[in-house]
């Protein structure tokens, strides 16, 4: 018995033109959320909300995409969750479970980043890095701010008199 099937949808008069979805059989589409392209929700992952998943982006574990979250490609499984206006693109990946909630619409996260761990980007992002894996981040997420905890930097200790 196959974990998945197929749904392919026909349109024009000819039928020349094809669309094949693949879904999970546990997997949930809910709300007004919309699955196109290429896309693939898989295992028992969950798009809800008015969620847009497509291109070549591939949902799967028990990941929930919600909101008004764009996924256009990329992977996104595990128990991640991917909210807000988040948008993701390329060969972005979100496992474990981090959760990303960006409210900005001009930027998508990283094209190749790796999201991972406990991170919680959220707010107004703007994602540079490409692999990030705890804390909770808001605004700019730059390579140079990575050494940074709590905004304190780390590093070696400065003698004091």
């Amino acid at each position: 018995m196959a974990n998945s099937f197929l749904i392919c949808l026909c349109w024009s008069a000819s039928h020349r033109f094809r669309r094949c979805l693949d879904l999970g059989k546990t997997a949930r589409i809910t709300g007004r959320s919309t699955i196109f392209g290429s896309a693939s929700v898989l295992g028992k992952a969950v798009i809800q909300d008015q969620a847009r998943v497509g291109g070549t982006a591939t949902v799967y574990g028990n990941a929930i995409i919600h909101d008004a979250s764009q996924i256009w490609g990329g992977s996104v499984y595990g128990d991640a969750k991917i909210g807000g206006i988040t948008w993701l693109v390329g060969s972005t990946q979100v496992y474990d479970n981090a959760i990303i909630a960006s409210t900005n619409v001009e930027r998508p996260i990283h094209d190749q980043a790796l999201v991972h761990g406990t991170v919680q980007p959220l707010g107004d992002v703007e994602f540079s890095v490409e692999e990030i894996s705890s804390g909770v981040w808001y605004g700019f997420i730059h390579p140079e701010f990575r050494e940074m905890q709590h905004g304190v930097l780390i590093g070696p200790r400065q003698k004091t008199r």
